[in-house]
């Protein structure tokens, strides 16, 4: 057997398999969308066009990435980490508003291809791409202008000084008017591509300043528009597109845009070398990047062969949109049209077109208050919880000479009973509207009650262990202060972990959407985007001060006198404080719970677990040293454990 032919046949048998693999994906393409793609509008559409793209181009990765229009940092860090740390070759921006975030990362990355949808800045590197969708939008308001019965019509349009949105407004009444000059159209902006809470207002305004209006029709990325018309009983023209698909045949048709053939062709051009620099990439319906959907059962024949024939004659050239005398109010340079660089820059409207005041919903604002059963509940259970905290505070502190309170370590039970109070006074915070400061507050009295209770606890069980179980009887001392060093440590730990989190981004209030809530009610809660991180980490640092507790209380259980081991009460309380978190916490995170029960439940362990400790491990010390000579105490607990009797005794003296 010829041992190094098979060698060398296996070795060129695995670079083959490595290059097969490093060749398994020969471009990656990151797109970037500005919502959920089950809007059914925007973001579907676009969703679709990627889709299409793949079945072409099956050895293309294309990934897609939601962040929001507005947030500029987030799509920057995507973006950027798309480019540096996953190899990726292209970048699609499917909002508007992409185009500025993404110029300054498209000059640092020279080498990386961009495309910008609906915009206008070019690069060597970055070209711009979109559908001519007011052709589509010309279709449709032609089929509104002949099935209309009050020639009255309702636009709910995104931004009112967008040449993209502006264009196709216009587009619209032009077709409508090519076939029923009397038709006008009320205009309401919202100023948002995506909002449909903004959106269902705007139709309701609309409805309510005009009822004879009969045709409602939209530049937003939302269908609930056509959803609100259907319910209201009148027809409506979808948006982007099809959307009678999803609502029904109320939705006479949709002017849509078709990506697929866009995505397809930019692809083409990174796959083979054929980049055109600063190109502004326009695709009308004759090309495909454009057209409108079916028609609805509600659309006579006539209709439907108004628009087909008036599409055909858009595909020629013989028919085009801004042409004419409606139009000589848009200011054309040459002749009776707009020129390419007139549409892009469109800023005015033509006659007939009404814009209404701006859009705002006057949200009302839902937090606990007083007023209503559950706060006055919470209310009287935190004082009643600070009460008892306060009184067995006060006792402790009046009889710290008492052997079966100085034995414990009363300073350290006074800590402890000290945390029990800020823990379950931040309660307080719960109850009225929050602010930046209770936001804050919140999380700092839950977080330093817990170390200053549980550090405590554990710090003194700590000596126990190394007087009794290191040591075995051998002379030592370990002073309070010492301890205290400990107890600081953690506490200071605590403190950066809080004074990071909230340099970095400190939960602020911010307003909520619930399902629970109408659509002009939001829930007013402390959040931030990052919360999620530090929270993590405060809970990690909980959680190892918790084990080393248990560890602790387990080590102790072999001390005999029940005045120094306290490992099974100690053992008990963080039972109690697992038990009640393994049922509650599942509860807040996994269930939608309204704002109220939320809170409940966050006060409930909170008061649970701080009155649960402070019974296990003072309410029998508080009542001896209430009722019992101290000495009496003391042997009353070591009658049977004569060594230990005298372990504790000279603890006690030391």
């Amino acid at each position: 057997i010829n041992h190094s032919n098979m060698y060398h046949k296996f070795v060129i048998l695995c670079a083959l398999f490595a290059t097969v693999a490093m060749a398994k994906y020969n471009l990656k393409v990151g797109f970037l969308y500005s919502d959920q793609i089950d809007d059914l509008g925007w973001n579907f559409a676009h969703d679709q066009g990627r889709i299409a793209m793949l079945d072409v181009y099956p050895r293309v990765y294309a990934s897609y990435h939601i962040v929001s229009d507005r947030d500029e940092e987030k799509f920057t860090d995507i973006v950027t980490d798309l480019i540096q740390n996953k190899d990726y070759g292209l970048i699609v921006g499917t909002s508007y508003s992409y185009q500025f975030y993404m110029e300054p990362i498209a000059l640092d990355y020279p080498h990386i291809k961009f495309l910008a949808i609906s915009g206008h800045i070019n690069h060597a590197n970055m070209i711009n791409g979109f559908g001519a969708i007011y052709q589509a939008k010309y279709l449709a308001g032609r089929l509104a202008g002949l099935h209309t019965k009050t020639n009255k019509f309702c636009y709910v349009a995104a931004f009112k000084d967008n040449s993209e949105v502006i264009r196709g407004l216009n587009a619209f009444l032009l077709g409508a008017k090519a076939v029923n000059p009397d038709v006008t159209m009320d205009v309401y902006t919202i100023n948002s591509w995506s909002n449909a809470s903004l959106e269902s207002e705007a139709f309701t305004q609309c409805i309510n300043n005009d009822p004879t209006v009969d045709i409602v029709t939209q530049h937003a990325n939302n269908l609930i528009i056509q959803e609100r018309s259907r319910d209201y009983g009148i027809t409506s023209i979808g948006q982007i597109s099809d959307m009678r698909i999803f609502v029904g045949e109320t939705v006479l048709t949709s002017p849509i845009l078709v990506w697929g053939p866009i995505y397809i062709e930019v692809v083409g051009r990174v796959l083979e070398d054929r980049w055109v620099e600063n190109d502004q990439m326009w695709y009308d319906i004759a090309s495909g990047g454009t057209d409108i959907a079916g028609f609805s059962i509600d659309v006579t024949e006539e209709q439907r062969y108004d628009v087909i024939l008036a599409k055909e004659l858009l595909k020629n050239k013989s028919l085009r949109v801004f042409c004419g005398e409606l139009v000589a109010k848009l200011n054309p340079e040459d002749g009776d049209c707009l020129s390419f660089q007139q549409l892009l820059t469109m800023d005015a409207y033509v006659d007939d077109i009404f814009i209404q005041d701006d859009v705002n919903i006057s949200i009302k604002e839902v937090y606990l208050t007083l007023e209503g059963t559950i706060g006055k509940v919470l209310l009287v259970f935190i004082i009643l919880s600070l009460l008892m905290q306060t009184i067995c505070l006060v006792i402790v502190i009046i009889k710290r000479d008492h052997k079966a309170i100085k034995i414990a370590s009363y300073k350290f039970c006074i800590i402890t009973l000290i945390g029990s109070i800020i823990a379950i006074g931040s309660g307080f915070l719960y109850l009225g509207k929050p602010t930046l400061v209770t936001c804050v507050l919140r999380e700092s009295c839950i977080g330093l009650g817990f170390v200053l209770i549980y550090g405590c606890i554990f710090a003194k069980t700590w000596r126990v262990y190394m007087l009794f179980i290191v040591n075995r009887l051998r002379l030592r001392t370990i002073s309070d202060g010492y301890l205290f060093k400990y107890v600081f440590l953690v506490l200071s730990v605590q403190a950066i972990l809080l004074t990071i989190w909230f340099s970095v981004e400190p939960p602020v209030p911010v307003l909520k959407e619930s399902t629970f809530l109408n659509d002009k009610e939001r829930y007013v809660t402390c959040n931030g985007e990052k919360d999620y991180i530090f929270r993590t980490m405060i809970g990690t640092w909980m959680i190892l001060i918790t084990i080393f507790g248990c560890g602790i209380a387990f080590n102790i259980r072999k001390v005999k006198n029940n005045s120094l081991g306290e490992a099974k009460k100690i053992g008990s309380v963080i039972y109690n404080m697992l038990f009640i978190n393994t049922v509650i916490l599942p509860l807040m995170f996994l269930v939608e719970l309204t704002l109220e029960a939320n809170i409940m439940l966050i006060v409930f362990d909170i008061m649970w677990i701080c009155n649960v400790t402070t019974a296990l491990l003072f309410w029998e010390r508080i009542y001896c040293a209430l009722t019992m000579d101290s000495d009496k105490w003391l042997d009353a607990k070591s009658k049977t454990q004569t060594v230990s009797n005298k372990i504790a005794r000279a603890v006690y003296n030391s």
